[in-house]
């Protein structure tokens, strides 16, 4: 008599939602939790708000709330009844409207993941269901190509972002003292052949700035790790809140925005030293910060 099997577990089925007329970079966040959830041994699936939350899904990870329930049809999800196991991923600074806005759905969730170390520990002083989640390496996923030689990148210095008025008057100020350095900013609302560009701008650039929208310090994970240690830049960041496995002075260069100029010519006058702290980034990065270890910890934790 053949031996009786037992039924193999069914995959866990997740459906990871951003703004189909929100900010581009959300789309490249759920397309990176896609990869680390298929990673991870759990189904996953893309969606935008556009078709409704997705019939056959256990799961419903919605990326950026204070976007997606704000643009298009997602207004009305959000006053819709939300089906069960909706997890909120929040990639908004606590402070900000963006952030109010997501207290308010949170007692509609099922638990929150947050991008951001701090923020996670605030929600779960509060006692919300929350598991940080930043944006980790996924052996191969595109976004993540082989990245190139520091010494032959074309860019000097490279920032993407909206442009507020503390960004702008440091680049006003950067033009003068920065003679002949190729300093190359683009801001976020760029058209879309722009945008689809980024991700190649950020492999060119030896250095890319991390400057912050508010005087407030935060760690702008996008930014400065998947557009920037990711890509094998030296990032170079205002301080910033806690960002582990990540350390500054290890992995990625700290400075006020007054020394940013100082702090730029000189590791463009030392090429070894700005690839050598690129290297170290890159090494923890992929070593320490990997999405599927972090997100096993997060989906067992959902109960």
């Amino acid at each position: 008599m053949s031996p009786v099997r037992a039924p193999r577990a069914r995959r866990r089925r997740f459906a990871i939602y951003a703004s189909a007329s929100g900010s581009y970079f959300l789309r490249e966040i759920r397309h990176l939790l896609a990869c680390g959830l298929r990673a991870a041994g759990a189904a996953a699936r893309e969606f935008d708000e556009r078709g409704g939350f997705a019939a056959r899904a256990d799961w419903h990870v919605i990326v950026a709330p204070h976007e997606f329930f704000a643009c298009g049809r997602g207004t009305i999800l959000r006053a819709s009844p939300w089906p069960p196991g909706v997890i909120l991923y929040n990639t908004a600074q606590p402070g900000s409207a963006a952030f109010a806005f997501l207290r308010r759905l949170l007692p509609r969730a099922h638990a929150a993941w947050d991008i951001d170390f701090d923020s996670s520990k605030r929600l779960r002083r509060e006692c919300w269901r929350t598991a940080h989640v930043p944006l980790g390496w996924v052996e191969g996923c595109r976004l993540f190509p082989p990245p190139r030689a520091h010494v032959s990148r074309t860019i000097d210095a490279l920032f993407v972002g909206s442009l507020t008025p503390r960004r702008d008057r440091f680049f006003r100020s950067a033009n003068r003292v920065l003679p002949g350095s190729r300093v190359y900013a683009r801001v976020a609302d760029a058209p879309p052949r722009v945008r689809r560009s980024r991700l190649g701008l950020a492999r060119r650039a030896k250095i890319v700035l991390n400057i912050h929208r508010r005087d407030e310090p935060y760690f702008e994970w996008h930014r400065a790790v998947l557009h920037g240690i990711a890509q094998g830049a030296l990032v170079i960041s205002e301080p910033t809140n806690a960002s582990p496995p990540l350390l500054p002075g290890r992995d990625f260069v700290t400075a006020s925005l007054t020394e940013f100029p100082s702090t730029i010519r000189r590791y463009l006058s030392s090429p070894r030293a700005a690839a050598a702290v690129a290297a170290r980034g890159l090494r923890t990065y992929r070593s320490s910060c990997r999405l599927a270890v972090i997100l096993r910890a997060a989906v067992a934790a959902l109960g």
